[in-house]
């Protein structure tokens, strides 16, 4: 073949590769773009499922929060409450743990410590928030425990001898984690720390409020003014 012919052999034959390249170009691209929508879709996904999850969330621990201020206030908690706050009964045995105590006293204990367990669990399993607890329940949480305790010690030295060896014989775990959590927080500072941290307003000293009250600039003055003629 001449070298005329060589020439337009090869320029006919880069003329037939460049529409191949275009088209695996294009191939690429809209791989690429695919590849792309579909990342996104599964991000869309995932953020939507985490929304969706993170709503049920607060939904349930807002219905959680509703029903223990609900009990909490009932007359039936506080009578509860008020009985073990008058103080303990009877002496603590290890013959019988909380069973051993009056039929009154000990359906008390078991109302109020059995709420204050529960109260644990949601917290432990975070379907209840922790400052909200300790904000408003810290105290009665920590002098209910403190009143009790030699009862619960009691229990639980009697679980621990009547039940079987292969039987947990826990009593009121979470309850006692939210004792730890309360002093860990403050002790008896705690409530006042977590709202501090929330920066809820306060009205100030009584006695200086008082002296507000009574400024004679508040009051106004009984003076008679005379004026000169």
């Amino acid at each position: 073949m001449s070298a005329g012919g060589t020439r337009h052999a090869a320029l006919a034959a880069t003329l037939e590769a460049k529409p191949l390249e275009g088209w695996c170009v294009v191939n690429l691209v809209a791989s690429i773009v695919s590849l792309l929508v579909s990342v996104g879709a599964l991000v869309a996904a995932i953020w939507s499922t985490f929304r969706s999850r993170d709503s049920s969330m607060k939904a349930n621990s807002l219905r959680v929060t509703t029903e223990v201020f609900q009990k909490v206030g009932s007359a039936e908690f506080r009578e509860h409450l008020a009985r073990i706050m008058r103080g303990p009964e009877e002496v603590p045995s290890q013959n019988g743990g909380i069973e051993a105590l009056a039929p009154e006293y000990r359906d008390s204990v078991y109302s109020v410590c059995y709420f204050f367990d529960y109260l644990g669990v949601l917290l432990a399993f975070g379907l209840i928030e922790r400052d909200l607890v300790i904000g408003s329940l810290g105290t009665h949480i920590v002098r209910t425990w403190s009143l009790l305790e030699p009862h619960i010690v009691a229990e639980r030295e009697h679980r621990s001898q009547a039940y079987p060896a292969d039987a947990p014989a826990g009593f009121l775990r979470y309850f006692e984690s939210l004792v730890a959590l309360v002093r860990r927080s403050g002790g008896r500072s705690a409530g006042e720390v977590i709202t501090r941290r929330l920066g809820l307003p306060e009205l100030g000293a009584p006695a200086a409020r008082r002296g507000r009250r009574l400024s004679p600039r508040r009051r106004g003055s009984s003076r008679t003014v005379v004026r000169a003629k």
